[in-house]
């Protein structure tokens, strides 16, 4: 878990025994649904119901994840990618 993870929990009196640590949202929301945790994961990760056994609520306080849009410098440059970015 990140410091700001660590901060939140801590503040509620939580102090988690982690036995394993990925930064892989699906390889954390897999080992919840074999019933070996819980983990903290974007939304988007479970978003499609594709895997089952997981039952899924949102954390508070909030916490944000980081997002990066990644494209190749000669790429294609079309209206719709310059609209969107």
């Amino acid at each position: 878990m990140d410091n700001k993870g660590d901060k939140i929990l801590a503040a509620h009196g939580v102090r988690p025994r982690i036995l394993i640590e990925t930064p892989y949202g699906l390889t954390i929301a897999i080992l919840a649904a074999k019933g070996m945790g819980i983990g903290l994961v974007n939304p988007s990760v479970v978003a499609d119901g594709m895997i089952g056994g997981i039952l899924a609520r949102p954390f508070e306080p909030a916490v944000n994840f980081r997002a990066l849009l990644l494209r190749p410098p000669d790429g294609i440059n079309s209206t719709l990618i310059t609209d969107f970015i």
